[in-house]
C-alpha cells in the first residue's frame, strides 16, 4: 500500500469517527433538550393549595392527572394507566409521598396471555393528608 492511500484510509476513519460522534451529541441534546421539556414546570389550571389540586397537572413522568373519584372509601386520582406501573409511589416536589398507583382497569374475562383494557385508566390513591378538601370535584 502506498502512502498517499494509507493517508486517504486514514482520513476517511477520521471522517467517518467525526460523523460518529456528531451523530451522537445530536441524539444525546435531542434525548437532554426533551427531558428538559418533560419536566419542565407546566401552565396551571388550578390554584395553588395545599395540599395541591393535581387534577389537570402533569403528575409524573409526563402523565397528566384526570379527575378525582371516590373508590368506596377511598379517593382516587384517574391518571394515564401507560406511564407508570401499578405500586408505584407518586411522590410531590418535597418528596412526600401523595398516592400510591392501584391496579390497571382490566376486563374480567381476559385470557391470562393478555391484557385486555377497557380505558388508559388508573387509579392513584391519595394518601388523607394530601386531598384538597374543599377544592375537589368529584365522580362517585
Amino acid at each position: 500500500m502506498t502512502r498517499s492511500r494509507a493517508l486517504t484510509r486514514r482520513r476517511v476513519t477520521l471522517l467517518v469517527a467525526g460523523l460518529a460522534w456528531a451523530v451522537a451529541l445530536v441524539v444525546g441534546g435531542s434525548y437532554g433538550l426533551t427531558a428538559l421539556r418533560i419536566y419542565q414546570q407546566t401552565t396551571r389550571v388550578a390554584a395553588r393549595f395545599d395540599p395541591p389540586v393535581v387534577a389537570g397537572q402533569v403528575i409524573a413522568g409526563g402523565c397528566s392527572g384526570g379527575f378525582y373519584a371516590r373508590k368506596d372509601s377511598t379517593i382516587v386520582l384517574l391518571s394515564s394507566a401507560h406511564c407508570l406501573a401499578p405500586g408505584d409511589r407518586i411522590r410531590d416536589g418535597q418528596g412526600r409521598v401523595v398516592g400510591v398507583l392501584g391496579p390497571r382497569a382490566q376486563l374480567p374475562d381476559c385470557p391470562a396471555t393478555r391484557f385486555c383494557a377497557p380505558s388508559d385508566f388508573m387509579p392513584l390513591a391519595l394518601v388523607p393528608d394530601r386531598i384538597p378538601w374543599g377544592h375537589l370535584n368529584m365522580v362517585d
